[in-house]
């Protein structure tokens, strides 16, 4: 048996992760989990991502990703500074980029520029 979340293999008897506190599987589902897990990270290690926007804050990040995933974009984000430790914005310290696939980036612009327009 062996832990989906940390891979901690386990002998016969024990059926949740001592540190995760997940249930555990069979190696076989295992095997097919980290295929699949390999498949997605390629997937995006092929990726060419790009930023369209930039915002001061987790909440304002959220919003803006919730707008591209309503009109079918996907979207990451990457930050500066880990909001946790900074919960403040200084110079751009805060500052959350959004980015999405290339092929996306104009409708993902155009979409977040008729919500900002629609805003103000």
């Amino acid at each position: 048996m062996i832990c989906p979340q940390c891979g901690t293999e386990y002998r016969q008897g024990f059926e949740t992760c001592v540190d995760c506190g997940v249930l555990l599987i069979p190696e076989k589902e295992y095997s097919e989990l980290e295929e699949m897990r390999e498949t997605e990270r390629e997937r995006y290690r092929n990726m060419d991502i790009v930023r369209v926007h930039s915002v001061q804050g987790q909440p304002e990040a959220d919003l803006i990703r919730s707008l591209l995933e309503a009109n079918g974009i996907e979207s990451f984000t990457r930050g500066l500074a880990v909001q946790s430790v900074h919960p403040f914005t200084v110079n751009g310290l805060g500052e959350i980029r959004i980015l999405v696939r290339e092929e996306d980036a104009d409708r993902a612009r155009s979409v977040i520029q008729d919500f900002v327009e629609s805003q103000e």
